[in-house]
């Protein structure tokens, strides 16, 4: 009977222990991985404001961090991302690029155009271009064009079915599905168009 009652309580002792470890391998593994994403984040900011812009590096984000950020930028990408309907399990990566492209050119004409002292300088602008003119005496005319350009790209996986869906939900309901990558850019430049866009992703 003391036998048995020794065997138990150390049969017991012996699953505490192990729970207790496995616990402790789930705890510092969490914390491996908090510390991971901070190192990553840390980097990743760093070179967001780096002078070398040549290349950034990636933010990585859990579900909960993604929507609770207090970053405006993320707020903003991931606003976007609600709007577009892309729930979170099908996220796999978001991104927003800002850029500006600006055009410059100086024409001279042969005749005098111009008064004698004239010097105008006038801009036109809106959010989306900024036009900058310059009319100088006797015969210059200048010119400045900035167009900024703010796209938002979302690459997220969907269930989409192999075969053409069928019109009865029912039939839908037992299509064989697949897992399709989608990758969806918004340009939010009403005067930038997008004529093709190719993305690889390597494996």
């Amino acid at each position: 009977m003391i036998k048995n009652k020794i065997t138990i309580v150390a049969f017991c002792i012996i699953i505490c222990l192990s729970s207790a470890i496995v616990l402790l391998l789930k705890n510092n593994k969490s914390i491996s991985d908090k510390l991971n994403i901070a190192t990553n984040n840390y980097k990743a900011y760093e070179s967001l404001y780096s002078k070398t812009k040549e290349s950034n590096k990636e933010l990585l984000l859990t579900i909960d961090m993604l929507n609770y950020s207090q970053d405006s930028i993320i707020q903003e990408i991931n606003k976007i991302r609600k709007e577009k309907k892309i729930l979170d399990k099908e996220i796999k990566r978001l991104s927003q690029v800002i850029s500006e492209t600006q055009l410059k050119d100086t024409v001279s004409v042969r005749d005098t155009v111009f008064q004698k002292g004239v010097k105008i300088d006038t801009t036109l602008k809106n959010p989306w271009y900024t036009i900058d003119l310059g009319l100088y005496y006797p015969d210059t005319i200048s010119v400045v064009i900035k167009i900024p350009s703010k796209k938002t790209i979302m690459v997220y996986n969907r269930k989409e079915t192999i075969d053409p869906p069928k019109k009865c939900w029912l039939g839908r309901l037992f299509q064989k599905k697949h897992i399709v990558t989608n990758v969806q850019v918004i340009e939010e430049n009403p005067y930038i168009k997008t004529t093709q866009s190719t993305f690889i992703e390597v494996k």
